[in-house]
């Protein structure tokens, strides 16, 4: 499968569908039905059960929700930027919607991820054998992609459908003229030790599935750019 036809699938999905193939890509806003709530406490839980996704376009909605938390955590732990980046942190704050002092206590952003990742989690669960097909759980299932691979499939699929994704990888990746995620840089997002970035750099071998059908390497170094 083709990466680019990936992103049109979903794309196709939007209100925008009908002009899916315009320069700019269209934002997706997460579907107000089901806005999350993450003012709970630490280990409460919803008593709700788990509504199904009734729509890719949903269902990406909230990917994306988990990897701005992660963009989220990355800024809180960036070092040292240079003169030029560093006068573009309030944009990239305004992009991540990180205005409030909340976005900046790294527990709570935590918190936040992991109440997302269990919704993300129990809604997918719900939506097995629903009418609506999910493209993502559907590649992961046929390329026998694990979690970490999902996550990170979505991060480079994220500059295709919102633009705003490329200005704030080059900032975090301290690099303007770098507009795409390098392997480095999503391994940083979804793994802990540096032992686990390690391992996980097998993920990028030229015959592992996320290279061999989906990403592709540019230059000499590990860059998840799209085919």
């Amino acid at each position: 499968m083709k990466f680019k036809k990936l992103a049109r699938t979903f794309r196709q999905e939007t209100p925008e569908a009908g002009c899916a193939e315009r320069e700019a890509a269209p934002v997706l806003d997460p579907a107000p039905a089901h806005t999350l709530v993450l003012d709970a406490s630490p280990g409460q839980e919803s008593c709700e059960p788990a509504q199904p996704y009734t729509s890719n376009h949903e269902h990406l909605a909230e990917e994306l929700q988990r990897l701005d938390l992660r963009l989220k955590l990355s800024m809180l732990e960036a070092g040292q930027l240079d003169s030029e980046l560093a006068l573009m942190n309030g944009e990239i704050r305004s992009l991540l919607d990180a205005q409030s002092a909340d976005e900046d206590d790294g527990n709570l952003l935590t918190v936040k991820l992991s109440m997302l990742e269990q919704r993300i989690a129990a809604r997918l669960e719900a939506s097995s054998g629903q009418e609506v097909q999910l493209m993502l759980p559907q590649v992961a299932s046929s390329l026998n992609l694990s979690g970490l691979e999902v996550s990170i499939l979505v991060a480079c699929l994220a500059p295709e459908l919102d633009r705003k994704y490329a200005r704030i990888y080059a900032f975090l990746q301290n690099d303007m003229s770098d507009q795409r995620p390098t392997a480095g840089f999503v391994l940083g997002l979804f793994t802990g030790s540096a032992e686990e970035r390690l391992a996980a750099r097998l993920l990028f071998d030229a015959n592992a599935p996320l290279m061999k059908l989906l990403l592709e390497r540019r230059g000499n170094t590990a860059t998840a750019a799209y085919r």
